[in-house]
């Protein structure tokens, strides 16, 4: 079994001031210790949510992201010290990931973290679970390490992770369950037991990333294959090669897919209204892929690279696409590479619009029907 890094070691209660006190467990996520805390008090997580902060509605944003004031208020009613609860939350994992304020994100896909997409209490993505860890866990609870994007196997169960139940295909959702149940293993749309779900293996080489990446991220800073990276520029490279994979996915005869197969990178079979998402919107087992392909990468010399890339024709142009900034690790190469730069002549413009690709129709398609679907069943409870 390979180790997996723990971001916190929990905490028990110290003088809460609620009459039950619930102990913090090891990696459980924010969300996660407020589900079992309503258990243990009988009550619905929407009414935790009124009780400690009346006037916010906790459970209609990530609650994996709450602010230090209202850390403090938990604080006082559990007995877990402030800045253990800070670490429960993403907030000083996503300050080693990125330069980008973290104010300055709402609204957009946080790079590296998994995206929830709350919609009220509804989620379009649902929380990434190990079904045998909830088998042998004696309190169930969710790992803030799930939450990650790089994260999509069990290092202890060498397993991949999954994100909505198989009898249904709802997204993973607990908060939504009644205060009857009292256990977070359960949908939330069909009550399956989520632990009888059975899990396919993982690839080692996703097991190594992730160790790698936990490393760097904790630290902010790490060396790979006798390269010292930052965590932020290690990121940036790793976001580079995601848009690269995304590209090569989008045609069957792209020059681009000729290099990932000449490196005998495999690309995950995404469908048409998937080939347009971004990382943190993709389903394990597809991200599972890209990451096996991210390590090869990695490991892979940046002069291969190059002569690789100039083999299949790849030039400057291609090879960057839409990139604004060139990750500083490959820059020399960038650089080396044919530059097809095209001039455009000013032409009257033709009469009509053209087509959109069918992946772009087919998704808007999907969030419409969901979109319907998720105003019919709200048209449903007023009634």
């Amino acid at each position: 079994m390979d180790p997996t890094y723990s971001w916190h070691k929990g905490s028990s209660a110290v003088n809460p001031k609620w009459g039950i006190p619930v102990s913090l467990l090891e990696d459980e996520s924010l969300s996660s210790f407020l589900l079992r805390l309503s258990y243990a008090h009988g009550i619905t997580s929407i009414a935790l949510g009124e009780i400690l902060w009346p006037k916010k509605r906790v459970w209609t944003t990530d609650t994996d992201r709450m602010r230090l004031d209202a850390l403090e208020t938990l604080s006082k009613a559990t007995g877990v010290a402030p800045d253990v609860l800070y670490k429960t939350t993403l907030s000083p994992i996503e300050i080693n990931i990125s330069n980008t304020e973290l104010t300055k994100r709402r609204g957009t896909v946080t790079p590296w973290v998994l995206t929830l997409g709350c919609r009220n209490r509804q989620r379009e993505g649902g929380y990434n679970i190990c079904p045998s860890c909830f088998r042998e866990d004696s309190s169930p609870y969710l790992r803030i390490h799930w939450r990650l994007a790089w994260h999509t196997a069990c290092a202890t169960h060498r397993c991949l992770l999954i994100d909505k139940c198989s009898k249904c295909l709802s997204p993973i959702s607990p908060h939504l369950l009644s205060k009857d149940i009292c256990n977070l293993t359960y949908c939330s749309s069909c009550l399956f037991d989520l632990k009888e779900i059975s899990t396919e293996p993982c690839s080692q080489s996703a097991l190594e990333i992730q160790s790698l990446l936990d490393s760097i991220v904790s630290k902010g800073h790490g060396v790979f294959c006798d390269v010292s990276w930052s965590s932020v520029a290690l990121f940036g490279y790793l976001s580079f090669l995601g848009s690269l994979s995304r590209r090569a996915m989008r045609s069957e005869t792209s020059p681009l897919k000729s290099v990932f197969e000449y490196l005998q990178i495999k690309l995950p079979d995404a469908s048409d209204d998937s080939k347009a998402l971004k990382f943190e919107k993709l389903p394990p087992d597809d991200r599972h892929k890209l990451l096996i392909g991210f390590m090869q990468f990695l490991r892979l010399p940046l002069d291969d690279f190059y002569a690789c890339l100039v083999q299949y024709g790849i030039t400057r142009q291609s090879f960057v696409g839409d990139c604004k900034v060139v990750p500083p690790y490959i820059e020399a190469l960038v650089q080396k590479l044919p530059d097809n730069q095209l001039s455009y002549r000013r032409s009257a413009r033709k009469p009509g619009w053209n087509p959109a690709p069918k992946y772009l129709v087919m998704r808007k398609l999907k969030q419409l029907i969901k979109s319907f679907k998720r105003h019919k069943n709200e048209r449903k409870v007023i009634k």
